[in-house]
């Protein structure tokens, strides 16, 4: 189950490449949302929509930022998204907390009228990833976005650097 998890955070990361600008994303997984309420988000992507997707998104856009903050929740099974989106220990990831967040399931596992307001829903479809709900624009402050940045950052220099120093240890050791 674990690498069914794993595979929907890598394709929703994979789904967002294709709707992105040619300026690149920037990604990472099981990044901290916020440290207060111990939300783990499974992706986040920093990136900006092609034009096409973006007025999908918000038809008539004010001025947008130079990048949009989505956060993806990788849900494989009921239990495993009654345990994150229903009851009472579940409600800071009801906050909206990036501009766009996407719940990833499944085919059939849930029905659309359970999913909190304003997340969008990406199902597994053949090789890939098919919208099936339109997140609602959630504006957020650049702060925000600089300390969920700096999260991610840190957490995959960190996971970088306990790989160097298991490679380094191997090296003396064998």
């Amino acid at each position: 189950m674990k690498e069914l998890h794993r595979e929907l955070s890598i394709r929703s990361i994979s789904w967002l490449n294709s709707r992105t600008t040619a300026s690149g994303n920037r990604w990472g997984t099981e990044v901290m949302i916020c440290p207060k309420t111990g939300w783990i988000a499974d992706a986040v992507v920093f990136a900006f929509p092609q034009h096409r997707f973006l007025q999908k998104i918000k038809p008539q856009p004010e001025v947008w930022p130079d990048t949009l903050l989505y956060i993806f929740e990788s849900k494989i099974s009921r239990t495993d998204f009654n345990k994150s989106f229903s009851g009472k220990y579940t409600t800071h990831k009801l906050e909206l907390k990036g501009n766009l967040h996407y719940i990833v399931t499944p085919k059939n596992m849930i029905k659309q009228d359970e999913l909190p307001e304003g997340w969008g829903w990406l199902i597994l479809s053949g090789n890939g990833l098919k919208e099936i709900v339109v997140p609602k624009y959630n504006p957020i402050s650049e702060d925000f976005k600089l300390k969920v940045g700096w999260r991610m950052l840190w957490n995959n220099y960190s996971r970088r650097a306990s790989i160097e120093d298991w490679e380094l240890k191997r090296g003396c050791l064998f």
